[in-house]
């Protein structure tokens, strides 16, 4: 298979692993249709989204598969080289200038495939339009899996990347050298000065200094401030008039999840409001003076010292990536969420490097002149390199790592850092619980689920590493292992633990986004040899190991009971179950666990698909009817409750 033909198939993989996306568009394109230059005009202009692939010939399978999923699949284009002709032909004459897109035929299971790969336009040469409708609905944009056409606020977006000027170098409005703070400035030169004391720039005067940071620039002879002069060497006074919403709120919230009543979300609030060091600085400390610390006192030495509960430079790192990263045109605070198990950053300005990259060398960023400076200062790492660093940092500490969400769609960006070390003794019981050889990968993801209540493919391609195809492996294993279900379709598909997931913890652990009670468990009260199954483990509700035969050679059932569990076999309707279920709670009180040592059935499968639903019903009763989780509980008839 050629090299082109493996990276469209690659791209189909991906469809259907997470469908269509920002950059990746499916259409059957029989013929020339308005759609497809929709498309391509969107991809032209989207804002460093860097152009997006177009598969013509593909579409999603008119009926459901077995699993009720509708798969991309490769429907082939008639007569490519006239669609290729054509699809040329209307990119250069269609828009406003010339559109020159790569189109390439591709062979795929016997039938022709276009793949057409579409570059982003120069920032000098947007709006590109179709002529045909002006502007500003001729200026499609792409946002998320969509082709929008163009508003009035789009075309000052689109106009507003002409700026040869990043917007930290913009003059700051009216603002004048008596806006600047000195003390702002002897913060940067002391940080400086404990980088690298030989550094030129400290031997400037400060008005030097703000000209040589980008700080300043003469304007007809005066030194004036710019967006950065202000966000790094402000006046209480100026921040407040230029940038009234740019602060750090510090909030500690009670638990691990965000309190929707307004009156009761958190217990503590720090609003900071400072040139961006010092918010550095006092953020940094805000949070880490909340931290739970350990200490202990090394042999021979008369003082202790503090461990704290994550590395330093990961919480420093993730607070200077939020304030570095951040869109400034934006009127919104950056809010650092310290949960019971988590700590949250969440930013305006989504990643100007697509998800799936973070962490690679190179950096894109919106505020190069801030960039510059917290770089020299030492307070963030090389370029592109501080979130690998975060993840080396977590793993050298053996802490789950750090995961990211961009939003480009709600223009927010989002580092959120778990306070518990990865396979904890506890872990490890729980973990070890499991039939599965679980990977590390695995693990981590079952660790995240558990403390987060939901995972997604971004999610697990930020925990693990690994890129899209390999993460949705790993998902689609951890489904087949009836661990986790798959929900949503498309970018909006997530992850939700099962009844067997969370039967396998313990009582007092609950899992964020569950409200039902837990699958049940309790001591096993009805002793039972060990038989042989000849089901598959991993298919089949069959407890492993245990076969509904073996309950004849238990001496405690009743030979009426012994022999009705054993007609059931391994095959049994919801009503014969459910009849079974019945008589042997009617015979005596049992718990989840025991009804399915009894019956050969998982005991999270018992509790989902029955005896939860029984005891809705009022079929069957709870011997512990106001502790609902409790690891005794059993179920009997309602007569005998």
């Amino acid at each position: 298979m050629s090299a082109q033909a493996e990276a469209v198939r690659r791209l189909i993989a991906e469809l259907n692993e997470v469908g269509e996306h920002a950059r990746i568009e499916a259409k059957t394109a029989s013929e020339m249709g308005k759609s497809v230059l929709e498309t391509v005009c969107a991809f032209v202009n989207e804002p460093d989204l860097g152009g997006g692939h177009l598969l013509l010939g593909v579409a999603r399978a008119p009926t459901p598969d077995l699993f009720g999923a509708r798969p991309y699949t490769v429907v082939g284009v008639e007569d490519p080289e006239r669609l290729s002709d054509e699809l040329a032909s209307q990119c250069a004459s269609a828009f406003n200038r010339p559109v020159r897109p790569h189109v390439t035929p591709v062979v795929l299971d016997g039938k022709a495939v276009l793949h057409v790969r579409v570059d982003e336009a120069q920032a000098r040469d947007k709006p590109v339009y179709l002529t045909r409708f002006g502007l500003p609905r001729g200026a499609f944009r792409r946002i998320s899996a969509t082709d929008q056409k163009g508003t009035d606020d789009d075309l000052s977006t689109l106009y507003a990347s002409h700026r040869q000027t990043p917007y930290d170098r913009e003059l700051a409005g009216h603002a004048s050298l008596s806006d600047i703070d000195p003390d702002a400035i002897r913060t940067y030169r002391k940080l400086l000065s404990d980088v690298d004391r030989s550094a030129e720039v400290l031997t400037f005067s400060d008005d030097e200094l703000l000209e040589a940071l980008g700080a300043a620039e003469r304007v007809a002879g005066v030194l004036t401030p710019t967006v950065a002069g202000i966000l790094l060497f402000g006046t209480r006074l100026a921040l407040r008039r230029d940038f009234a919403m740019m602060r750090v709120d510090y909030l500690r919230v009670p638990g691990n999840e965000w309190v929707e009543d307004s009156s009761n979300r958190y217990d503590a609030l720090v609003e900071i409001r400072a040139p961006l060091l010092t918010a550095l600085l006092r953020a940094e400390t805000a949070v880490l003076d909340d931290l739970p610390r350990k200490f202990h006192l090394p042999e021979g030495s008369l003082q202790r010292q503090d461990i704290l509960p994550l590395p330093r430079k990961v919480l420093r790192e993730a607070i200077v990536n939020a304030l570095m990263h951040r869109d400034y045109r934006v009127h919104g605070s950056i809010q650092i969420i310290r949960f019971a198990n988590r700590i949250e950053i969440h930013n305006p300005g989504y990643s100007l490097k697509p998800p799936d990259q973070l962490g690679q060398p190179g950096s894109a960023t919106r505020n190069p002149t801030l960039a510059s400076v917290f770089h020299d200062t030492d307070l963030a790492e090389t370029k592109g390199t501080g979130i690998r660093t975060m993840r080396r940092l977590m793993e050298e500490a053996e802490m789950v790592p750090p995961t990211f969400e961009s939003e480009r769609s709600e223009n927010r960006f989002m580092a959120r850092i778990l306070l518990h070390h990865f396979l904890s003794k506890a872990d490890l019981e729980w973990l070890a619980g499991f039939e599965e050889d679980l990977s590390a990968g695995d693990r981590l993801v079952l660790v995240h689920v558990r403390d987060r209540g939901v995972v997604d493919n971004a999610t697990v391609r930020s925990l693990t590493g690994v890129d899209t195809l390999a993460a949705s492996t790993l998902l689609r294993r951890l489904c087949s292992t009836d661990l986790l279900s798959k929900e949503g379709a498309g970018t909006a598909t997530f992850y939700r633990p099962t009844a067997r997931f969370l039967g396998s913890l313990p009582d007092d652990v609950r899992v964020p986004g569950t409200s039902e009670p837990q699958p049940d468990t309790g001591d096993v009260e009805v002793r039972i040899s060990p038989g042989k199954s000849g089901m598959s483990e991993s298919k089949s509700p069959m407890s492993p190991g245990k076969s509904p035969m073996s309950a004849r050679e238990s001496p405690m059932l009743p030979d009426d009971l012994r022999d009705l569990v054993a007609e059931i076999g391994g095959k049994a309707d919801d009503a014969e179950m459910r009849g079974v279920i019945l008589r042997l709670c009617q015979w005596r009180p049992l718990s989840a666990h025991a009804l399915a040592e009894v019956i050969g059935r998982r005991a999270d499968y018992l509790s989902g698909r029955y005896l939860r639903p029984m005891v809705a019903e009022g079929v069957l009763a709870l011997t512990i009817p106001d502790k609902p989780r409790s690891r005794h509980q059993k179920y009997t008839t309602p007569d005998a409750a």
